[in-house]
């Protein structure tokens, strides 16, 4: 998925996390909104999380699940994706970690370096089930820790366009005389509060409309625009000269009729940066509507190439620490299944020992109960270094103690 592959020398270990992801370098808006429907029952899911922004759509796996992954493009499409699959790139263990550190530091955004996509990184981790395999929420929990960490660079400080500053920018150029103008943004999230704070000062008035009309009109009142309700959008249209619409609102929120009647009387620019679209597809192509959606917009590249590649680097120094974190925290498992089944073992065999041997004294049962004990560890004493030193040798441990697969 990256522009730029970094190749580092230290030791890879598994991790058993992976990724199917969608950018709109590789697919259209159209293939991302029926991904997005096809793996809307996932969410929720302990196993997988669905990370979806403007120009993604990526879902990441744990467990069996992401064993399995390259088999879950054929039950995206007949979950509906038609035929979305074959464009799905597939990401397995530390290369999915790595990419969603890119991800999160916004290296693999439209405007790269935007601070953005952390917030939504952010509300993915805090919308996630009690449930949620620990393995994916320690690695959203590290790719925010290393985005936080990363914005401190001054390569990064200093980005602050996004998706919502091209929208504005598009509105701008779109209208002949801006500070005359009214401007509709519908949508109080991250994106739609940039739009908002940004045209309030460069056109003529701004109208907020949200779901959750107290937060519409706290923005609202935070930049003297006005604020409405969803419902009242289509009323509000009349008096409109253009239209921003953020909307997360998972529909429609224009239809055909409303827009149509809104046209009739002159031309409405709207730029629509939500996925899936807030415009309903027969309405686009309105005669009098000068629609954009995310996709026409075009990125900035704002990082030069050696601050990306810097960047780069240290995400995917990063993702290998979290794969020998990953790798140490099984080993630890590891050893405790060892000792506990060695030691299980032990108890047994010194039980049935100790019943042949009903006329030693208590002080001579305690010294053979001591004497096994002390065999065991220098038995395992070994083992135990060798698997803190090298964790990626634990299914191997596991297997000769008949312990089977690593237990999650």
């Amino acid at each position: 998925m990256s522009h730029f592959r970094v190749n580092v020398t230290t030791q890879v270990f598994p991790v058993r996390i992976a990724a199917l992801a969608l950018h709109q370098r590789s697919a259209p808006i159209d293939a991302r909104e029926r991904l997005l429907e096809a793996v809307a029952a996932w969410r929720g899911r302990p196993d997988c999380i669905v990370l979806a922004t403007c120009h993604r759509v990526e879902v990441y796996f744990s467990g069996p699940a992401a064993d399995d992954v390259d088999d879950r493009s054929a039950e995206i499409d007949a979950r509906g994706g038609g035929g979305v699959g074959v464009s799905l790139i597939p990401l397995h263990g530390s290369d999915a970690v790595r990419h969603l550190f890119e991800v999160a530091t916004g290296l693999d955004s439209a405007v790269q370096g935007e601070p953005q996509i952390r917030g939504q990184v952010r509300a993915v981790l805090a919308s996630a089930p009690p449930t949620l395999d620990p393995i994916l929420r320690r690695v959203l929990e590290r790719a925010l820790s290393l985005s936080r960490s990363l914005r401190r660079r001054p390569e990064l400080a200093g980005v602050g366009r996004s998706v919502g500053s091209l929208a504005v920018d598009e509105v701008l150029r779109l209208l002949s005389e801006p500070d005359r103008a009214t401007v509709l943004v519908v949508g109080a999230g991250e994106m739609g509060t940039l739009a908002v704070r940004a045209l309030s000062h460069r056109v003529g008035r701004v109208v907020v409309a949200n779901r959750d009309h107290g937060r519409g009109e706290t923005l609202a009142r935070s930049v003297g625009a006005e604020a409405i309700g969803l419902a009242d959008v289509a009323r509000r249209l009349w008096d409109v000269d253009a239209i921003v619409s953020a909307a997360d609102t998972r529909g429609s929120v224009f239809d055909e009729t409303a827009l149509a009647e809104r046209v009739a009387r002159g031309q409405l620019a709207l730029i629509d940066i939500a996925v899936p679209r807030s415009v309903v597809p027969t309405a686009r192509a309105l005669a009098g509507l000068i629609y954009r959606s995310v996709d026409d917009l075009a990125g900035v590249q704002t990082l030069a190439p050696a601050d990306a590649a810097g960047v780069r680097l240290a995400c995917a120094r990063e993702a290998e620490r979290f794969a020998a974190d990953e790798a140490e925290r099984a080993a630890a498992r590891a050893i405790t299944d060892v000792r506990a089944h060695a030691n299980g073992l032990r108890l047994r065999q010194l039980d049935r020992a100790l019943r042949r041997l009903g006329h030693l004294s208590a002080r001579d049962r305690r010294v053979v109960e001591a004497l096994s004990a002390s065999v065991l560890n220098s038995l395992l004493h070994e083992p135990t270094v060798v698997l803190k030193r090298e964790p990626d040798r634990r299914e191997h441990a596991l297997a000769l103690f008949g312990l089977g697969h690593e237990r999650r």
